[in-house]
């Protein structure tokens, strides 16, 4: 049996040049349809499956603010601080999704069924690269190049994406014909405990600006009242999207880095009655935290740069 057939499909090489992952070959609809699946919620928004879509779009992200990046002239050194802001987000949630899939979700699968050996082998080899990655995102602007890190997320993204596919095709099936939606609810409901604040806005990623639907996701996930999400998880998530969205949406688009500037200035002066802060500090670099000395009234929102 060949790597693509058994769902092992790690590359063992560096990506060839030119090459970009083919993403999302297989439809999840067609992917599950079998008798167990009428049991189960739309996959689409299977809580596994949204973990490995927030990590394809963080690689695809990452690579297209590099590539630009790389194309400049000379980088300012807000891009290079807030590249390695955003990585540093990235990183954490890649480490941590595969650590919670080693201690937490596959010892419970096992009660019922096989994971592949190859799986665990691969999020090994995928950790291990990991050190390397780190270094040469720390290295960027002094004893590394964005094309540098460029060449590093390839191989980390044409390695991760058909390694999450490969899972997805080997295990989630076989899952669904042991297992009942309520017993991994149960278990899904553990891993989310130990996701921080800010992992929560990261792993919704995959919904985008949809808030109605991250807190539908959020109150069946954790098993939550709405109320929980709107007095506490969206305050994460204004967080987060201040600091970490504004990072990687300026890094790809730096014409929009002033319309984005005030646009996030007039959320902090309307959150804060009227007085212009903006968030971050020493965790956003390129950031302003001082305090404005007069009172701003939010003006209209400015159009989106083209």
């Amino acid at each position: 049996m060949n790597a693509e057939e058994d769902g092992s499909m790690l590359a063992e090489h560096s990506p060839s040049d030119g090459h970009k992952v083919q993403r999302n070959v297989i439809s999840h609809e067609d992917l599950f349809r079998t008798e167990a699946a009428d049991e189960w919620p739309d996959l689409a928004e299977h809580t596994w499956i949204l973990a490995h879509k927030a990590i394809a779009h963080d690689l695809e992200d990452t690579s297209e603010a590099l590539e630009r990046m790389a194309n400049e002239v000379e980088l300012e050194s807000w891009e290079i601080d807030l590249m390695k802001l955003w990585w540093s987000r990235c990183a954490e949630n890649i480490v941590l999704h595969h650590s919670q899939e080693e201690e937490i979700l596959f010892p419970y699968l096992r009660s019922k069924m096989d994971i592949p050996s190859h799986v665990s082998e691969e999020h090994e080899a995928l950790l291990a690269l990991m050190p390397r990655v780190a270094k040469a995102f720390e290295g960027l602007g002094d004893s590394t190049v964005p094309e540098d890190c460029l060449r590093l997320i390839d191989q980390l993204e044409e390695c991760m994406v058909p390694h999450m596919r490969g899972e997805e095709i080997a295990i989630l099936p076989v899952m669904m014909k042991h297992f009942k939606p309520r017993e991994i609810l149960r278990i899904e409901r553990e891993m989310v405990k130990g996701l921080s604040p800010l992992d929560l806005p990261h792993f919704y990623r995959p919904f985008g600006r949809d808030m109605e639907t991250k807190r539908e996701h959020f109150q069946r996930s954790k098993g939550k009242p709405g109320f929980v999400f709107d007095f506490f998880a969206s305050k994460a998530f204004e967080e987060y999207d201040d600091v970490y969205t504004y990072a990687i949406d300026v890094l790809k688009a730096p014409h929009k880095k002033g319309w984005l500037d005030e646009q996030r200035m007039m959320r902090y002066a309307s959150n804060n009655r009227g007085v212009a802060c903006v968030p971050g500090g020493a965790h956003a670099p390129g950031l302003d935290s001082r305090r404005a000395s007069a009172t701003i009234t939010p003006a209209a929102p400015a159009p989106v740069p083209v």
